[in-house]
């Protein structure tokens, strides 16, 4: 399987966890492709080790 989608429930508050929960995906093969409306979409890479940095945009709503 290529792609996975699990829950995404962390507050955009919490944007350091969201950064290492990224990253432990990414180390575990899956990169994000989309965050929706409280899921993640992910594409399956090879394992790599990156870095994300989570952009708070105040104006968005949930779904944009």
């Amino acid at each position: 399987m290529n792609t996975k989608i699990e829950w995404f429930l962390l507050p955009i508050t919490d944007w350091p966890r969201m950064e290492e929960k990224l990253a432990a995906r990414a180390r575990e093969g899956w990169l994000i492709r989309k965050l929706w409306g409280g899921f993640a979409i992910y594409q399956r890479i090879e394992p790599v080790e990156l870095t994300f940095a989570v952009a708070v945009y105040p104006e968005a709503r949930i779904y944009e």
